[in-house]
């Protein structure tokens, strides 16, 4: 859900906050691709081939911090009047480049938070039954990924909720996610485990 709602807002990002071309929010889609897989392969190494969901707390705490900085980053920003940016124009901005790690840390620790909670999924799944319960994660997921583009366009409409807006919404939640993600890790039930 959290992914599809970065997803989601990039052409805004790239569009309404920088006044940029596509090939920008075609950058920004490609930089998220290649944080997530970076993020997918350290958590493998971080966790030496273990399966544990150790490392969620704080890469979701790290997806809210990047988050809000990149809330604090687009904040009261508005694209150019007139002819769109190019990369090479905003390249020559701080801001941009610190959207750029925003964004790139953002796709890192969505990585480190997701993989490792996949072979958890994975592992838990009775004999015979993982690809079922993959399959059910899939539909739970894209109901999620749908619920959050309808509450993402509906903030935009009838709140007129900015992109910025939205980032602080999903630096919010990613909190949340951080400090139960730790209570579950800290459950007397999970320490047993």
């Amino acid at each position: 859900m959290v992914g599809s709602l970065y997803v989601s807002q990039l052409p805004g990002l790239s569009r309404d906050v920088l006044g940029a071309n596509h090939y920008v929010n075609t950058f920004f889609l490609t930089l998220f691709s290649i944080g997530v897989a970076l993020g997918s392969v350290a958590a493998s190494k971080l966790l030496h081939g273990k399966i544990s969901a150790r490392l969620a707390p704080a890469a979701a705490l790290g997806m809210a911090l990047f988050t809000l900085d990149l809330f604090f980053a687009t904040c009261g920003k508005g694209g150019a009047e007139g002819e769109l940016r190019s990369f090479f124009e905003l390249a020559a901005t701080f801001s941009f480049w610190r959207m750029v790690l925003d964004l790139l840390g953002i796709a890192v620790t969505g990585g480190l938070f997701s993989v490792p909670l996949q072979a958890l999924m994975q592992r838990a799944a009775p004999a015979g039954m993982t690809a079922r319960i993959i399959a059910a994660n899939n539909i739970v997921n894209a109901f999620f990924m749908a619920l959050a583009a309808l509450a993402a366009a509906l903030a935009v409409k009838c709140f007129a909720l900015s992109v910025s807006g939205i980032f602080l919404a999903v630096a919010v939640i990613n909190a949340m996610n951080a400090v139960y993600s730790l209570k579950l890790l800290r459950s007397p039930a999970r320490r047993h485990q």
